[in-house]
């Protein structure tokens, strides 16, 4: 069983009659001629997004160089164009992070607005070039009308239609809420400005999971160090099937807070920006885990913020016992990082 967001869970059919399984899309590549990079589009693309539930996959993307190397430290702006289909962090309709250490970008923050077609532009400028991509989605009002949606494509490809399943590795893995139609087989169609829809079906709630923690690392800057306390509620949402376990992970009440520093002058203003994208939960019940990544600027404006999230436990009964790792890089300021480790304990709602 498959969940991408509370109250949803995907069954998916191929209309290919021939086809058993749906075969994972590549991901989508923006390569400009003749130059040296080039963005991959990891999670977002032909996603649908439910605005009642305000859930929406977050684009992700990947700068590559010529040779598929990441490129990270490159500035990266997403963009919404034609209205106000959906918006970023704080209502913005841009949105200008750079690339993390695996040369990754998301776009956190991502709400779906009103229906229709959401057309996203991607921009990345590295060492004076531009790339650019271009991410398409759409959004539903209600998560019935994507069911309705499903229940059409249904009925249309019964005659000649052969039921199949299928799932993607990649797309929306790094988003969240979302449905990512073309990971999981484009099989559907949904009246919204010619967008399409993955065929989707509505089931039970997934099993919530809540514990809190606080990181409280010491960063060296120089001769100097400085100590910040990382505290918030880890979320995890998780359906399990035949022993399998998928779902998403979140940080609720996030909290970054200045606890003390030997360093001369006062201490730069916190970035506000503390938190965790979503995060795809995968594995298995004796073995489950998820990633994140997410770009910030410092507080000081002296450079890019890279932080790296980490979960890896187990669920026994109504408890999920794991360690919670943030890796933090500053990329400017040599030497200014951290990995913190802390075991969780997260106890069924």
């Amino acid at each position: 069983m498959i969940r991408f967001a509370p109250g949803l869970i995907a069954s998916l059919f191929v209309l290919n009659a021939s086809s058993a399984l749906a075969q994972p899309a590549s991901p989508s590549v923006a390569l400009a001629k003749e130059g040296p990079f080039k963005i991959v589009v990891l999670a977002g693309e032909d996603s649908v997004n439910v605005i009642q539930q305000k859930t929406a996959v977050a684009p992700l993307i990947e700068v590559r160089d010529r040779n598929n190397v990441p490129v990270p430290g490159a500035m990266v702006t997403f963009a919404v164009q034609g209205g106000k289909a959906a918006a970023f962090q704080g209502g913005a309709s841009t949105l200008t992070i750079a690339t993390n250490a695996a040369g990754q970008a998301a776009a956190t923050g991502f709400t779906p607005m009103t229906a229709g077609a959401v057309n996203i532009s991607v921009s990345a400028t590295v060492q004076g070039q531009v790339v650019t991509a271009a991410i398409s989605q759409v959004n539903v009002l209600t998560a019935a009308e994507a069911a309705a949606a499903a229940s059409g494509a249904g009925a249309g490809s019964g005659a000649g239609g052969g039921a199949g399943s299928g799932a993607g590795a990649s797309g929306g893995a790094a988003g969240g809420g979302g449905l990512s139609a073309t990971t999981l087989g484009i099989v559907g169609g949904i009246a919204a400005a010619g967008a399409v829809a993955g065929t989707q079906v509505l089931g039970g709630r997934p099993d919530t999971y809540t514990g809190m923690f606080a990181l409280v690392p010491v960063m060296t800057f120089g001769t100097c160090t400085r100590q910040t306390r990382y505290s918030g509620t880890l979320v995890v949402e998780i359906d399990s099937s035949d022993g399998s376990v998928t779902g998403s992970a979140s940080i609720e009440s996030a909290r970054e807070e200045f606890v003390s520093t030997t360093c001369p002058g006062q201490p730069p203003s916190l970035s506000n920006q503390w938190g965790m994208p979503d995060a795809t939960v995968r594995g298995s019940e004796s073995a489950l885990s998820f990633e994140a990544a997410d770009s910030v600027p410092a507080g000081d404006g002296s450079g890019p913020i890279n932080r790296n999230y980490k979960f890896s436990g187990a669920l026994s009964g109504t408890t999920i016992t794991g360690t919670f790792e943030l890796t933090w890089i500053h990329q400017v300021v040599a030497g200014a990082r951290f990995t913190e480790r802390q075991t969780v304990t997260l106890q069924k709602r």
